[in-house]
């Protein structure tokens, strides 16, 4: 059983050839898609680790908006076109790292092989939810970059009535709707059905943070859904506000722990690398592996 991981860059070299060394294992490869702002010559390198290889098609990603669902997809796809057969695809932040063991996480997956892992908030009464409904039934710019723009979104979102998703379908979606590991046919169906639909791309180019709705929601309205397990193993803490993570620190270590995760996030080993250095001790004493 073969497994690919994307990992999405914008930053910090050392921390991703950090994040791929702790991953190594005979049946990982890894996609790195460089954020088309960066320099490509500070991280080329990455290039001799071993499995690792970069994703051709690079986007720049504006936060909150529609290029990250975009850049999500294109590497999706790129994957599931290099012509090898992987039975899971598995989507990763460059500020992520692994909690669990690369020998933990593939004979955890390789032991529940039927399953998708999706993360959505069930409880519609979470703060998400309350604040979910403008994402997408108000205009947003967040792509554009021009002066006034703040004004001009305003005034559009006062004189047009609230959008509608463009499909009939339940909607699924929480913070940590964007971040999942996928069997290749799920993902495979998850980028035919976006790429097929230019009425649902028209729309999400307006929307914001789509990223944290549209891969629940076309999931669990597809065929696929009784396969969909509503947890992604991460470990992603909003709480101290939406704009935007603050980094863990060793501070924070006890919050995941002991929790049944596999990645957490985000890291930045150039503020706290004594973290990643206790996450690598803690996997000594792993405990052994659960079952669904």
């Amino acid at each position: 059983m073969r497994v690919a991981h994307i990992i999405l860059v914008n930053e910090n070299a050392a921390q991703i050839e950090r994040m791929i060394r702790k991953l190594a294992h005979p049946e990982f490869d890894f996609y790195i898609h460089l954020d088309r702002k960066l320099d490509e010559e500070e991280f080329i390198h990455l290039a001799c680790l071993p499995n690792t290889f970069f994703i051709e098609n690079r986007i720049e990603v504006i936060k909150g908006g529609y290029s990250l669902l975009r850049t999500i997809l294109t590497a999706t796809s790129y994957v599931l076109n290099v012509g090898k057969d992987y039975h899971y695809i598995n989507l990763l932040r460059g500020q992520d790292y692994p909690i669990k063991s690369a020998a933990y996480i593939y004979d955890f997956l390789n032991a529940h092989q039927r399953y998708s892992f999706v993360s959505y908030d069930e409880d519609r009464r979470t703060s998400w939810w309350k604040d979910f409904p403008p994402l997408y039934e108000s205009y947003h710019l967040t792509e554009f970059n021009f002066w006034g723009k703040s004004k001009i979104q305003m005034v559009l979102n006062a004189v047009l009535p609230k959008r509608k998703f463009p499909m009939k379908v339940k909607l699924y979606g929480g913070n940590k709707g964007a971040w999942w590991t996928l069997r290749s046919d799920v993902a495979k169906y998850l980028v035919h059905k976006v790429e097929n639909n230019l009425k649902l791309q028209k729309f999400l180019k307006w929307c914001r943070s789509a990223d944290e709705f549209v891969v629940p929601t076309l999931l669990m309205n597809s065929s696929f859904k009784s396969s969909i397990v509503n947890n992604n193993f991460r470990y992603i803490d909003w709480t101290k506000g939406r704009s935007d993570l603050e980094n863990l620190l060793l501070t924070d270590l006890d919050e995941f722990r002991q929790a049944e995760i596999w990645f957490a996030g985000k890291f930045d080993s150039r503020v706290d690398e004594v973290i990643l250095t206790a996450i690598d001790h803690m996997n000594i004493h792993e405990k052994r592996l659960s079952v669904l």
